[in-house]
């Protein structure tokens, strides 16, 4: 039932213009312009997701955590623990040996 729920949230990601990049175990990577409209966009993935699984597990506890990164990581922090810059935006998680190749604090 949970692989049906994730297939039809891949099939709703598609119609709704999400470009999908890859679905690993229980995640899709999507790629999403960094705009002022990346919140919102997040939000829609989430909601049809929740509610695509929904349908094929109306009696579970469903729910969506999104993280953004530059680089995909597993170990990234999951939604309670996005950065935020000084005016409230999402920043994008990137791993610590990123930083330093990149040479970025």
């Amino acid at each position: 039932m949970a692989a049906d729920g994730a297939k039809e949230a891949g099939w709703a990601l598609l119609r709704n213009k999400f470009y999908l990049i890859n679905f690993i175990h229980d995640e899709y990577l999507t790629l999403l312009r960094n705009d002022d409209t990346l919140e919102s966009r997040i939000k829609l993935k989430e909601k049809l997701m929740i509610d695509a699984m929904r349908k094929h597990m109306p009696d579970m506890k469903i729910k969506a955590v999104s993280a953004i990164m530059s680089f995909w990581d597993k170990a990234a922090p999951d939604g309670a623990d996005i950065l935020r810059d000084s005016n409230g935006r999402m920043m994008p998680y990137m791993p610590d040996s990123v930083k330093t190749i990149l040479k970025i604090q």
